[in-house]
Order: structure tokens, then C-alpha cells, then sequence
């Protein structure tokens, strides 16, 4: 017997489901994060604390030359209400989503903006000497499918 590869008709019911699975929600919350360390540096390489911006900037020129390089900087006494923030290049290649983790009632949720690679080292920079994030208004909120 042969599978008919002839292709079938959407159905009402197909379109619906399709549609709901394209919905997204910005009303996603988490756990408030730990750090166990006043610095945590993650990449797809694994986590370590830290305590020079040397690896911070190493991490980030990576990212210029591999796509698939992510980074997180996390900050064990949070200010400001930034838990951590967290980069990698666009899928759409205009730059850089930057996301930061910010605190909301008793969990926190993700925040995100593009920019570039300089504006994005200014942010983590700020955020190592500082863990703080300025301009939090020009970020929106991530957006996950439901």
C-alpha cells in the first residue's frame, strides 16, 4: 500500500489549532533567580563565578564571530530589582536581543530590547560595576508562545 501524498485541504479545525499554537503571551513569570556568588558568568560553555570584567568582554567579542554564543551576567546582591541580564545575536540579524531578568511581585520576568554589540558591552559593563540596568522603560516585555 502507498501513503497518498496528494495534499489535503485545511480544515476549519486545522486553522484553529495552527492559529492557537501562533498566539504568544507576555505573562510569563518566574522564580526569583539565586546567585550563589556576587558575579556569575554563564555561556554555552557552562558557569562560573568571576570577579575581573575580563571574561565578560572575552565572552561577548565571542559572540561577534559564532552565532550560536549566548551570555548571562548574574548579580548575587540584585539593585534595581535586575536579577541578571542575558544576550545573544538576532535570529534576524539586526544586531543583538538583549533580556534582563527583573523583579515582579514575587517572581520575575524577562525584558528585552535589539541593540547593538557596543550598546549591549555598555549595559553589561554597567551592570558588573553597578547591577543595575538604566532605561528599563525601553525594553518590552518577552514574548513566549502559549
Amino acid at each position: 500500500m502507498f501513503f497518498n501524498r496528494k495534499k489535503r485541504e485545511r480544515t476549519e479545525a486545522d486553522k484553529s489549532y495552527a492559529q492557537a499554537r501562533a498566539e504568544t503571551t507576555t505573562q510569563v513569570r518566574f522564580r526569583q533567580p539565586v546567585c550563589p556568588a556576587p558575579r556569575m558568568l554563564s555561556t554555552q560553555n557552562g558557569e562560573r563565578s568571576i570577579d575581573t570584567w575580563e571574561p565578560v568582554e572575552s565572552a561577548l567579542r565571542e559572540m561577534l564571530t559564532d552565532g550560536d554564543q549566548f551570555v548571562v551576567l548574574s548579580a548575587g546582591e540584585p539593585r534595581q530589582d535586575v536579577f541578571f541580564v542575558q544576550t545573544t545575536p538576532s535570529n534576524r540579524g539586526d544586531g543583538f536581543v538583549l533580556q534582563v531578568s527583573v523583579r515582579e511581585g514575587s517572581g520575575s520576568r524577562l525584558v528585552e530590547r535589539v541593540c547593538s554589540w557596543e550598546e549591549c558591552r555598555s549595559v553589561f559593563r554597567k551592570f558588573y560595576d553597578t547591577a543595575a540596568v538604566d532605561g528599563l522603560e525601553r525594553y518590552k516585555p518577552v514574548e513566549f508562545y502559549k
